[in-house]
């Protein structure tokens, strides 16, 4: 006799959904998060304590390249998810095909990843709705998936600027349209600080307020935070339990369960396998980490356009998906984006800036970010240094900046032709600073002399345990990968079920 049915572990995008979806089933389920608490109310507003000193962000011992840091990634309960920006976009069908556009500059095993968007589709629309997505689901979005049925919440009609912003990108013939939102806009205030900062209303929502908290309080599930997974004990080739530590009592503790689903991100999860000594034949554990490369046009208008006063992030732009006049290399989506402050806009010219100079720039400028799908290197691995230390090795291949540099340079000129008094191209190599969209280091594929789980989420060579995070992600697709991952959970969670009814 277990003590669960599954135990979860990770509270952010894909441990909420898979979670839930078991959860609703019926099925008694343990989740752990390592994350200690939420930010406070007054942290959570603060954007030297959010994006400066990083409180929300991960908190475990992390080199990246050589050097300490303490890269902008989720660490609290609904990782991630507490501090995104709520956009959950579908991807390309293309995105699952990637030897279609990178040929041999990926290697043959994963031209095609082991399941493909219309097996998504149907999870897409779940991951839609228990996320309470507000959009429209008629709006032309070019090149990507689109949902077949209105969202449950429509999306409000867009501000003056992002109308305006809107009419003249169309007049200069682009096609740009409202995000699809995380976000339940009849509660929200619409303030300036809403991506990295925690929502003070829950109106935007998090694995955690929304998903994980209503469900424990409810008793249906048994939810813990501050409690690190150690290692995870197999027996005869099937999951057996799960070994894990109080992060402020140091108690050492044992669950059991018949399923265990991994959701602790591109750098958690193949730690847990590592540490437990399930690395498998492939040697690709821990390897292909990506993150978008991000392609930015820094664009200043003439007056104020609200930056500092209200919230901004509406707009959507995905013309460049497969290359730009001057490149014709799939590319990625982008998204208006206001900075989030101005100490994190002085942090980033890293020169000092005079408080009002820099809250002028502020309530002006919005960046018109650009995702670029970085492409899976090898040499990209997430590891465990012999000190215990997570090492992370990255960087960007040249032809990941080639087309960065192109996403750039075609969204800055677009933008100056709207009416922008400047706009600056910069390509953001986000090598240490902000992994936010990671994926990879847990390759799904169909061959496990290539890959780390197979098409269903399953470790390769054992039962009971899955991975339900963007670790599996075979490439890092040209959206970010939020809803990905969310549909890939539920859709890992229904073989789980399947397999107890079987």
């Amino acid at each position: 006799m277990t003590d669960y049915h599954a135990i979860v572990v990770g509270s952010g995008v894909g441990g909420g959904a898979a979670a839930s979806a078991l959860s609703d089933a019926g099925r008694r389920v343990l989740v752990l998060e390592r994350g200690l608490g939420p930010p406070s109310d007054a942290d959570g507003r603060d954007e030297h304590r959010m994006l400066i000193e990083r409180v929300a962000s991960e908190d475990r011992p992390i080199e990246i390249g050589g050097s300490p840091a303490r890269p902008l990634i989720g660490g609290v309960p609904g990782g991630s998810s507490a501090v995104y920006g709520a956009a959950l976009l579908r991807p390309s069908p293309e995105d699952f095909v990637p030897g279609r556009h990178y040929g041999e500059r990926v290697p043959r095993a994963i031209w095609e990843w082991p399941f493909s968007f219309a097996d998504l589709e149907p999870y897409y629309e779940r991951a839609e709705d228990l996320f309470g997505v507000s959009g429209d689901a008629t709006a032309a979005t070019p090149h990507l998936g689109r949902r077949g049925r209105p969202y449950l919440r429509p999306g409000p009609p867009l501000d003056a600027f992002n109308a305006g912003l809107a009419r003249r990108l169309r007049e200069r013939g682009a096609d740009p349209f409202a995000l699809p939102l995380a976000i339940d806009f009849d509660a929200c205030r619409r303030c300036a600080r809403c991506p990295g900062y925690a929502c003070p209303t829950g109106a935007r929502t998090s694995a955690h307020d929304t998903l994980l908290a209503p469900r424990a309080r409810a008793g249906a599930i048994d939810y813990r935070f501050g409690v690190e997974a150690e290692r995870i004990a197999v027996r005869r080739g099937r999951f057996e339990a799960l070994r894990y530590r109080d992060r402020r009592t140091g108690a050492v503790g044992e669950a059991t369960a018949e399923h265990v689903l991994l959701a602790s991100g591109a750098i958690g999860t193949p730690l847990l396998l590592s540490d437990s000594g399930l690395a498998g034949e492939s040697g690709e554990l821990g390897r292909n980490h990506m993150c978008h490369l991000g392609a930015l046009a820094v664009t200043v208008f003439p007056r104020s356009i609200g930056a500092d006063t209200t919230y901004l992030k509406r707009l959507g732009l995905s013309d460049f998906y497969f290359g730009t006049p001057r490149l014709s290399e799939k590319m990625g989506s982008a998204q208006a984006v206001p900075i989030p402050g101005v100490e994190s806009l002085a942090h980033q010219v890293g020169i000092p800036l005079p408080r009002a100079l820099a809250a002028a720039i502020h309530r002006r400028t919005i960046l018109m970010a650009g995702y670029v799908e970085d492409l899976p290197r090898t040499v990209n691995r997430v590891w465990r240094g012999a000190s215990g230390t997570i090492r992370i090795d990255r960087a960007y291949d040249r032809f990941d900046v080639l087309r960065g540099r192109a996403l750039a340079r075609a969204l800055a000129g677009l933008m100056r032709r709207v009416g922008a008094v400047v706009s600056i191209p910069w390509v953001a190599k986000n090598d240490r600073d902000h992994l936010a969209h990671q994926v990879g280091t847990c390759r799904a594929g169909v061959d496990p002399a290539t890959s780390v789980v197979d098409g269903t989420g399953r470790l390769h060579g054992h039962e009971g345990i899955w991975i339900a995070d963007g670790s599996v992600l075979p490439t890092s697709l040209g959206v970010g990968p939020a809803l990905t991952i969310a549909a890939h959970a539920l859709r890992v969670a229904d073989f789980v079920l399947e397999e107890r009814a079987a």
